[in-house]
């Protein structure tokens, strides 16, 4: 059984995989910054921040880890206009089954 203390040393180590986010806008691979990574528990949010003035079709969008490897990924399409923000979470949690 995981103990909390490992949980946690477990769930500290993940959030320290995560380097940065991807997606596609209108065809386009992007790369972006994560704006916020917060721990819960056993809890991991990694949220991405599209501001206002960028409008597109937005796709693919993907967590990337230190060593470059796809960690998570979302296959929905969202279209943005330029008006609007766009704030992306990916959710993780560390559990034993």
């Amino acid at each position: 059984m995981l103990t909390s203390q490992g949980i946690s040393e477990i769930t500290q180590a993940v959030k320290n995989l995560i380097d940065h986010g991807q997606y596609d806008i209108d065809g386009q691979t992007n790369i972006i910054a994560p704006y916020s990574v917060t721990v819960q528990g056993s809890k991991i949010s990694v949220y991405f921040n599209f501001g206002e003035g960028v409008s597109g079709s937005f796709s693919n969008f993907k967590l990337i880890s230190t060593s470059g490897n796809v960690l998570a990924e979302k296959a929905d399409i969202i279209t943005k206009p330029s008006e609007k923000g766009l704030l992306r979470r990916f959710n993780i949690e560390i559990k034993e089954v």
